[in-house]
């Protein structure tokens, strides 16, 4: 099965994307079953556009089966936005068959929101249901004038999802602890950190029926008086 990993974090005015780049690429080294025995920060593909924003490769320096990237937005004071379009985005992708999915969970993803301090993260499980979901989300964002998906709202829960503070209270107008009391008993495992709240909706890659029901689980839960 397909995985997907993605971290969003907000980009900020005057950050400077080279040092912020070497930052995180010397971070992600460290982290076990993430980064290649042998591979160096050195032997990363680093783009650095035309001075409005970004890219990195990093599959050639990742573990075997994990192909990545991450795309910098522009830190022009004009072009930064409280909104999704002003993120700086990581993405994973892996084949379940190739790397350990319950491993990755546990241990990388985790590592990786320590790192780069996204603000909303999540394990996409159902890759189909997640571009379909996308005409929904403009729709609504239309009709609504939100930043839906993005720095407003959760349009749909995944596996595996990472809120920080202002996300948890943006989505679904509560702190991290908060939700984690409003899923006790659930059955969703809930992690609170300094940085926010991680939610575990399943410990296998789950698709379709499964995913939606849980979603809907989660709401219903956090969303009750």
């Amino acid at each position: 099965m397909q995985i997907k990993a993605d971290f969003r974090r907000r980009a900020k005015v005057g950050e400077s994307i080279p040092n912020l780049n070497i930052e995180i690429l010397n971070r992600l080294t460290q982290v076990k079953g993430l980064w290649s025995d042998g591979a160096k920060v050195a032997d990363v593909f680093f783009s650095p556009g035309t001075g409005e924003s970004a890219a990195t490769d990093l599959s050639s320096c990742l573990s075997s089966g994990i192909r990545g990237a991450i795309s910098y937005a522009s830190r022009l004071p004009a072009a930064i936005q409280d909104r999704a379009i002003s993120d700086d985005f990581l993405v994973l992708e892996f084949d379940t068959d190739s790397v350990n999915f319950n491993f990755f969970c546990t241990e990388v993803f985790p590592e990786i929101v320590q790192i780069f301090h996204p603000y909303r993260a999540c394990v996409i499980t159902d890759i189909d249901s997640d571009l379909d979901d996308f005409e929904q989300i403009a729709k609504e964002a239309q009709e609504t004038g939100l930043d839906v998906d993005g720095r407003d709202t959760v349009f749909r829960l995944q596996a595996l999802n990472f809120y920080d503070d202002d996300m948890c209270f943006r989505a679904f107008g509560l702190t991290p602890q908060q939700i984690a009391e409003k899923l006790v008993g659930s059955g969703v495992s809930v992690n609170v950190c300094s940085q926010g709240v991680f939610l575990n909706l399943a410990d296998e890659p789950i698709s379709g029926a499964t995913l939606h029901a849980l979603d809907q689980l989660v709401r219903n839960a956090v969303m009750s008086k």
